[in-house]
């Protein structure tokens, strides 16, 4: 159809976030904390899942236009540009989940970990949990993420110095826009960019396991209508590592018909839905957060 083929759902969808968010923003104050914390994060969440849209070849394919639509930092913490480089790095990397070359992975060498004192031990397998991933990983992640920044920005050849800049233009931009709206710094933060993160980290908890081959490593979550869109069908995670070029709408297509033959491809692999995984891990850790080399043929 016509609609899809330029990508209509898309650009739709990209209208809708931003004109969501800078309501939501202008009206923080005079909005019911619990629903400003609610829309705040979906809309955040759901920014999230357009800029990984963005990075492959989504709306448009030419990349500048797809930049330019998902540059802007509402979550705040990680530049875009950073985030496609690493995100298309994880989608190369040979050995998923291994964090000494999967940029994306939540697990922490056997050889660092016992480096550590028992607290952050301790607080990594809480980090396991769902509950743990959603109320501290948002803290973990971005602590984590700007403590390595700062460390290579050390380097003379630190490779992302016009992206930080960039971001922190934007990030000034932002806040300007949150002053005249009359919105505190802490507001935007607890209302919108940790819910934000946090619903992306539920959607990322159980991506990718250790076990198994290539092919037994990335989950199909099957979830409700309001996650499939929350997180733009990147569910479907098995099929979108088959096929990472496919928009997000069409990505269903791609599992339903053929849903047992993707299942036997994944070794089973699968969630009903988040529902599903919070009854298995909510309160109990998903597996160790110590990385076993051996687990990985």
């Amino acid at each position: 159809m016509g609609w899809r083929r330029i990508e209509a759902p898309t650009w739709l969808l990209w209208v809708f976030t931003y004109t969501a968010w800078g309501f939501l923003t202008w009206n923080a104050t005079r909005l019911p904390w619990w629903l400003v914390i609610g829309l705040g994060g979906i809309a955040v969440c759901l920014h999230g899942s357009l800029q990984h849209e963005a990075l492959h070849g989504h709306p448009t394919r030419i990349p500048l236009i797809n930049s330019v639509l998902a540059i802007l930092p509402i979550g705040l913490w990680m530049p875009y540009t950073v985030y496609r480089d690493s995100h298309l790095a994880h989608h190369c990397c040979a050995k998923l989940t291994d964090p000494s070359s999967d940029p994306e992975s939540f697990y922490v060498l056997a050889s660092r970990w016992r480096r550590w004192p028992r607290w952050k031990q301790r607080l990594y397998e809480f980090n396991n949990t769902l509950l743990g991933r959603m109320l501290l990983g948002p803290w973990l992640v971005v602590a984590t993420f700007w403590a390595d920044t700062l460390r290579e920005l050390r380097a003379p050849d630190f490779p992302h110095r016009s992206a930080w800049a960039l971001h922190l233009v934007l990030l000034t931009l932002i806040g300007v826009w949150l002053a005249f709206c009359g919105v505190p710094l802490w507001l935007y933060i607890v209302g919108f960019a940790w819910p934000g993160l946090s619903l992306t980290l539920l959607r990322s908890y159980y991506e990718h396991r250790t076990a198994g081959g290539p092919d037994h490593q990335s989950v199909i979550v099957e979830g409700s209508w309001i996650t499939r869109l929350l997180f733009l069908n990147n569910n479907f995670h098995a099929i979108h590592h088959a096929r990472p070029g496919v928009p997000w709408y069409e990505l269903p297509q791609y599992y339903w018909p053929q849903h047992e033959a993707v299942l036997e491809n994944n070794d089973g692999f699968r969630f009903r839905g988040y529902g599903e995984l919070w009854r298995y891990y909510g309160l109990r850790a998903k597996d160790s957060p110590v990385y076993c080399d051996s687990a990985v043929p």
